[in-house]
């Protein structure tokens, strides 16, 4: 996990009427086919892997000490919600990046040497002359292609940037003007979440395929 960003000042003074309080989530792929591209560093690279980076902007005003080190850490800052004295807690950086792997393949079971080639998330499907190398027959190729397609449809850069903040297990924790504070693994939570989403929404894009519309529609 990397983290960075500008540090925030350590004063606050809410309004009674407007506090803005959130976090929200976005997230960028280096892939060729998205609008906003970007070249990881050696480090952040694997072969037929997808480089993801999900940021987490913390404008949150927690009512204790974080410890998760996306969410956090954070410091005490003394100020007044709605007529109340209190000590809360900001994030020390507005902005913390995780940089994830993505990776998915597709099998064939009826050859016994290399059975599976890497999928492109963000591309065309197969990459490469993979087809060829997995022994594709025609029914097999347009199966793996409709297969591919639902895949790209359910990426971990999709899931995040398209649900925003609203991905966020966290803000289950939220009330009128912040937060109660997150747990210490928080980030490894929200891992799981989106890796449960993208799991249901890979099967509705694959559904979706085999099953009329009209018929999906109302299920």
């Amino acid at each position: 996990m990397c983290a960075n960003g500008r540090y925030r000042t350590a004063y606050y003074t809410p309004s009674q009427d407007k506090v803005q309080s959130q976090i929200q989530a976005s997230a960028l792929a280096n892939a060729n086919t998205l609008s906003r591209t970007f070249d990881p560093i050696p480090a952040f690279r694997r072969d037929n892997a997808s480089t993801v980076l999900i940021f987490l902007m913390n404008d949150m005003i927690y009512s204790g000490n974080v410890d998760d080190p996306w969410f956090g850490p954070t410091s005490p800052v003394n100020g007044t919600v709605f007529g109340d004295n209190m000590t809360a807690y900001l994030a020390d950086r507005a902005v913390n990046t995780i940089a994830c792997f993505e990776y998915a393949e597709l099998c064939n079971a009826g050859i016994s040497s290399r059975p599976c080639a890497p999928v492109d998330m963000y591309g065309a499907g197969l990459q490469g002359d993979l087809a060829n190398e997995l022994s594709l027959n025609r029914r097999q190729i347009s199966i793996s292609t409709r297969l591919s397609a639902a895949l790209q449809r359910s990426s971990l850069s999709t899931a995040v940037r398209e649900l925003n903040g609203g991905s966020l297990r966290a803000t289950a924790k939220s009330f009128a003007w912040g937060s109660n504070p997150v747990a210490e693994d928080q980030w490894i939570l929200e891992m799981q979440s989106w890796f449960s989403t993208i799991l249901i929404t890979t099967q509705l894009a694959i559904r979706s395929v085999c099953v009329p519309s009209v018929i999906l529609s109302s299920v």
